[in-house]
């Protein structure tokens, strides 16, 4: 629990250094164009809303003592695996 008033509750993610991480064979001009297309159709709000009520549930439910967190977080074990789609070649 925090003691202080004051914490870091800005969530925020650099569409670029994502891409640059998870895909790091994309161009900077497929980089852009896809960090466009988040900026200009992505309802951030919406998505992070909808993620900040459903642990809003999650917490009331671990704090009734219904739940505890570990029943909320995928362990690595747990995850469940993606295909991986086929290769793509960024750089053209």
């Amino acid at each position: 629990m925090y003691t202080s008033d004051l914490f870091d509750s800005i969530l925020e993610l650099d569409v670029n250094e994502y891409l640059m991480e998870v895909y790091p064979t994309m161009n900077l001009e497929s980089r852009r164009a896809i960090a466009k297309y988040c900026l200009d159709y992505v309802d951030v709000e919406e998505l992070l809303s909808n993620e900040i009520t459903m642990w809003v549930n999650n917490y009331a439910k671990i704090q009734a003592g219904y739940r505890v967190i570990e029943d909320f977080v995928v362990t690595e074990d747990e995850a469940v695996e993606i295909e991986e789609p086929p290769s793509v070649d960024y750089s053209a």
